[in-house]
């Protein structure tokens, strides 16, 4: 139990958590500021030297503990078994009880009495954790009471008694001259089956009186003497399961909680004690009592004699499972994505105990991989609703508190939030007795339950022309990306959660599945008909940052639009782009999805409704026509002219980038005139830099020929 504790430093408000023993182990909600050294016990005034760690001096304040709770006892209780001998010391328990079923103790230091109305007294006591045992003497015979004085800490409620061998709350008990000793090993849980196959457990009863004296334990009798034998359960004090008791481990008796069987035991000469073999199928603490039906012991009084037992489960089993019983073990599975978690106890046959509850149950989760050394991330396990430890490469034993049910934790939403391949194992000391699972379990291996897309920076497709007061391109040009269009792939788990481990051997975008999208398609939202569908170039993928369970990509893809004969009116590029669900899935399976877990894991293409950009123009050459003497050069005038439905050709006045080259111009010559061998035969006047300007040419030059000339111009 923790208590939160205010301190006024300095008019600073600092926040200390204390733990049961009133130890400081946090302040202001941080565990690591300050060494174990550095705690003090808080309680009186006093001074707390604290470290901040980050280059600051120590700071002497005050630390005053105003609401210290963590050594609350609800109550003390007394066991004992109900009755002793007069020539033999008993057995009594006292403690501090942190709840009202006792079912959990209070460690903290405890001082008081326990007083017995008979020949002992009163006797000191002292402990501090959680219990003490001592030894009861009562030289005579008759009943006696139980008490507690002078209990320091004070328990919020009134003192108990629990007589284990019945399970009442009397606070008497029974001394006689004779009776019976009664010696119970604890033992593992097994069938009456089982025992008569592999052997029972061996217990003993000796019949003993006081001596002359009064002082010692002497045989009582011998041979062959008729004894009732009975049980009842200690802890839980409830249950379903049947002793087994047998006198040769061979035919076993089943008995019933509370009802007594008759049964002839053989008492040995040497030392009046008998042997008996016990099997117990479920786990828990019984206790077994022995009376002398016949007076034998006791002239006209009935002798008794009980021992208290545990018998624990012979191991805990360990079951990760899916929704259908599927063993998680040797496959996949989505991070995050809740499965059924069991932990059970067994006996010896394979069987579940059903009295079994865990006494101080720890669990085991390991990550076996990626490496955490490596820069990978230790993962979350929730064993139940909202309760959870942390999965890493190295131990992690964490004490849980869980109820189990007929023998059984169970949960329905475990999981490992995080991506990587986990175990988990457990272990309880169970009344003192450490009992653990058969081995460790696999999980399996856990992957994304899906992808997400963050578009970061939108593409835009240039213009190829950008001089001139309105940028444009040409139908027939190749038009690129201005801006690259890049996006985030985030690796989700079932928790809609990014998954940091998504990365190095744990990326499964790998060999037939790698991630290059060469499967991406563009189409075009507008009416045009020319889009020639893109030419796809290799996709650049980066991965910034380790183990962020993100990595990036960009496209840098180019477009025509073809060029037919007929015109067409200018028009503004607008692609759609479809990224295939086959493209986005990696080696596991694992895809694209847009909301996540929310609606169902449904994986599916990834769609940009626009990718705008140029604007595209439908362009000519037009040349003047000129004529004169073939022994003369003639110039021609040529301008570049762009089509709009509304006012046909005209001038592209927005094109001052173009430039005439001389393999722009072919001469087709008549009057066996040879193009093909002959030198070039005409000049072009690029003393400007470019030919055309403002939309017109500069003026060029043909050489003389014997015939008319026809200029042939390339395609913008």
């Amino acid at each position: 139990m923790t208590a939160d504790s205010f301190y006024d430093v300095d008019d600073i408000d600092i926040k200390v958590t204390v733990n049961a023993a009133g130890i400081s182990i946090c302040v202001n909600g941080i565990s690591t500021l300050f060494a174990a050294a550095e705690r003090p016990v808080l309680g009186d005034v006093g001074f707390f030297s604290y470290d901040n760690d980050v280059g600051v001096s120590f700071d002497d304040f005050v630390v005053k503990c105003l609401d210290c709770e963590a050594n609350v006892i609800d109550h003390y209780r007394i066991e004992h078994d109900g009755n002793g001998l007069t020539c033999l010391a008993d057995t009594v328990k006292v403690k501090a009880c942190k709840d009202a079923s006792c079912s959990e103790l209070v460690v903290t230091d405890v001082i008081g009495n326990i007083i017995s109305s008979g020949t002992q007294g009163t006797t000191g006591l002292s402990f501090d954790n959680g219990v003490q045992q001592l030894n009861l003497t009562q030289t005579n015979s008759g009943t006696i009471s139980l008490s507690l004085s002078g209990m320091s800490p004070a328990a919020t409620n009134d003192m108990q008694c629990l007589n284990t061998s019945d399970s009442t709350a009397s606070c008497n008990m029974v001394f006689a001259d004779s009776g019976y000793l009664v010696s119970i090993p604890d033992f593992v849980a097994g069938s009456i089956t089982y025992a008569q196959s592999n052997g029972g457990t061996l217990a003993s009863v000796q019949a003993i009186k006081a001596d002359d004296a009064g002082t010692t334990c002497v045989p009582a009798y011998t041979g062959n003497q008729s004894v009732n034998v009975s049980f009842n359960y200690v802890s839980p004090n409830t249950g379903t399961q049947a002793l087994g008791f047998s006198t040769d481990d061979s035919s076993y008796t089943p008995l019933t909680a509370g009802v007594a069987s008759n049964s002839t035991l053989n008492f040995s000469n040497a030392n009046a004690t008998a042997e008996f073999y016990l099997a117990y199928p479920d786990a828990g603490q019984l206790n077994l009592t022995f009376t002398d039906p016949n007076g034998v012991l006791v002239a006209g009084s009935v002798a008794t004699g009980n021992d208290s037992f545990v018998v624990r489960p012979a191991e805990l089993q360990i079951k990760m499972q899916d929704s259908s019983g599927t063993d998680l073990a040797g496959g996949t599975y989505m991070a995050g994505r809740p499965f059924n978690l069991a932990i059970q106890a067994v006996n010896l046959d394979g069987t579940i105990t059903p009295n079994y509850q865990a006494s101080a149950l720890e669990i085991n989760p390991l990550m076996l991989g990626p490496s955490v050394s490596s820069g990978a991330n230790p993962s979350p396990f929730f064993y139940g609703s909202l309760v959870s430890t942390t999965a890493g490469n190295s131990d992690n034993w964490t004490g849980i508190s869980t109820t189990f049910s007929n023998g059984v934790y169970s949960s329905n939403v475990a999981s490992f939030d995080e991506v990587g391949e986990f175990t988990l194992n457990a272990r309880d000391t169970y009344f003192g007795t450490e009992i653990s699972a058969a081995s460790t379990v696999s999980a399996g291996r856990f992957t994304p339950a899906y992808f997400s897309i963050i578009e970061t920076e939108a593409g835009d497709i240039g213009d190829t022309h950008t001089a001139g007061t309105n940028e444009f391109s040409y139908i027939g040009e190749t038009l690129s990306y201005a801006t690259n269009p890049t996006y985030q792939v985030v690796a989700r788990s079932y928790k809609d959660v990014t998954v940091l481990n998504y990365d190095g051997g744990y990326n499964q975008f790998s060999g037939a599945n790698e991630f290059d999208l060469t499967l991406r398609k563009y189409t075009d939202n507008g009416t045009s008909g020319l889009f020639d569908g893109g030419s796809l170039n290799a996709i650049t993928v980066t991965d910034a940052t380790d183990w962020d369970g993100v990595f990036e990509f960009s496209l840098d893809d180019s477009f025509s639009f073809d060029k037919t004969a007929t015109p067409i009116n200018k028009f503004d590029v607008d692609l759609a782009l479809e990224l295939l669900a086959s493209d986005l899935t990696d080696a596991d399976g694992i895809g694209y999805d847009s909301d996540g877990s929310a609606n169902g894991i449904a994986y599916e293409d990834y769609d940009v409704a626009n990718i705008i950009g140029a604007e595209v123009r439908y362009g000519r050459v037009k040349t003047e026509n000129n004529y004169g003497p073939e022994t003369e050069g003639l110039d021609w005038t040529a301008s570049v002219e762009e089509y709009d439905e509304s006012t046909g050709w005209t001038t592209n006045l927005d094109d001052i980038e173009t430039i005439f080259l001389e393999t722009f111009v072919t001469i087709d010559g008549l009057n066996d005139f040879d193009v093909e061998t002959a030198s070039t035969q005409y000049t072009l006047d690029d003393s400007t830099g470019k030919t055309y300007i403002v939309g017109h040419s500069g003026v060029s030059s043909v050489t003389p020929n014997l015939g008319e000339v026809i200029l042939s111009f390339a395609a913008l």
